[in-house]
């Protein structure tokens, strides 16, 4: 059976960047299933489907297809809904407020693991979320809970936007990614929280590179037992 490699953490702590690069440097594929429901988000936005009918929420993302692709040189990973780029669009401040509710409803979440669990026959690969090693994979190889303190989160999150040409205010950016925080780890269905076996890593103070060498030697550890 092909490798798992599970990373799970809240909102801003680098779950993508760092799963990007673990994956590089292991030749496994990426899976960013947050970008999935975003683009689920994004999907059901544009088709004026209202948000608080859980039912129409789910027939609607069950009609959108939700791809991968990636630059020639293979650096870059471009999120595709029903076939258009929308890798940008997706990061915008409208569908990070939208995004937590769509992703609370049992009937999306189920749907969506459904997807995930078959990227598993595609490759070896690693995976990030929130649900991840509790519900999507329970019997991946390897499980990160990967986290920093609320400041540290916001900072990123906020040069992340500015990086894309958007000035976000701290405060507003703490308190949108609190409110997150709590719907997340709150919700009823697949909540965010620590798999009983996984290793947390805080990231505070530690650059990509050192978190990246800390997984993969953890990975090698594991799959050499």
């Amino acid at each position: 059976m092909n490798h798992v490699i599970a990373i799970d953490g809240p909102a801003g702590s680098g779950k993508g960047t760092v799963a990007r690069l673990t994956a590089k440097r292991l030749g496994f594929r990426y899976i960013d299933t947050g970008a999935m429901y975003r683009a689920a988000t994004l999907y059901i936005r544009r088709q004026k489907t209202d948000i608080n009918n859980p039912a129409a929420v789910t027939a609607a993302v069950q009609q959108c297809s939700i791809s991968f692709s990636l630059s020639e040189d293979m650096q870059e990973q471009y999120v595709l809904l029903n076939g258009e780029d929308v890798t940008e669009e997706i990061r915008s401040p409208d569908i990070t407020c939208l995004v937590a509710p769509v992703c609370s409803i049992a009937g999306v979440r189920t749907y969506m693991a459904g997807l995930q669990k078959a990227a598993r026959d595609m490759g070896p690969l690693v995976m990030e979320g929130r649900d991840i090693g509790t519900v999507v994979y329970p019997d991946a190889d390897l499980k990160i809970f990967l986290t920093a303190t609320i400041d540290e989160r916001v900072r990123r999150r906020q040069k992340q936007y500015k990086e894309n040409g958007i000035e976000m205010d701290f405060q507003q950016l703490k308190q949108d990614m609190s409110q997150r925080d709590m719907i997340d780890s709150t919700r009823e269905h697949s909540p965010l929280k620590k798999a009983p076996d996984a290793v947390t890593i805080n990231s505070d103070g530690m650059s990509v590179e050192q978190v990246v060498d800390r997984i993969i030697t953890l990975f090698r550890e594991k799959t050499a037992k």
